[in-house]
């Protein structure tokens, strides 16, 4: 759900809340985006379909939108990779969780097809992490924590794997574009 919320002295920020779903239609929140005048994205949301994040956060790149996450509303799971499109992110300590991927339990697979879809979906949230400047080593931390557990990010940890930034590309904060 894409809902235009505006904070005091008026400016305009879209909330995006509940789960992704393969199905959602991201160009209802394209069409919001640009009659609200929108600048930043924050979120409410406790995951879903990776794929599907992962595409709302490339639109968020290339909407030029930040993104912003207070720890009082939830971005975890797949929520986490669609705050990664925001060319400025910024997030309170503890407002991003993290944990590996599953399946579906309504998605019947064995287990060669989960393997390869696994490391097919890997792959694929790696490219996506380095396109948006944030460092892949994040999924060691994700990989570490089951599908049921969230672990929670302290900002020294947002900083480090470039979560939060300062400015266009990913750039930490506290860092200088390298020349």
């Amino acid at each position: 759900k894409f809902d235009v919320e505006r904070i005091e002295g008026g400016a305009a920020f879209i909330l995006v809340s509940g789960e992704f779903d393969l199905r959602d239609d991201l160009s209802a929140f394209e069409a919001l985006v640009r009659s609200s005048s929108a600048r930043a994205v924050t979120f409410h949301s406790p995951g879903g379909n990776v794929v599907k994040a992962m595409e709302l956060g490339r639109l968020i790149r290339r909407l030029d939108l930040m993104t912003i996450q207070l720890r009082a509303t939830e971005c975890s799971s797949a929520c986490s990779l669609a705050l990664f499109g925001g060319t400025i992110r910024q997030a309170d300590p503890g407002a991003i969780g993290v944990h590996k991927s599953s399946f579906s339990r309504d998605f019947p697979i064995n287990t060669e097809d989960a393997v390869s879809a696994v490391q097919q979906l890997t792959a694929e949230v790696v490219t996506y992490m380095i396109e948006m400047g944030v460092d892949p080593a994040l999924l060691q931390v994700s990989l570490q924590y089951d599908s049921d557990d969230i672990r929670y990010l302290s900002l020294s940890e947002m900083e480090k794997y470039r979560i939060v930034t300062n400015g266009r590309d990913g750039l930490p904060q506290g860092s200088q574009p390298r020349q």
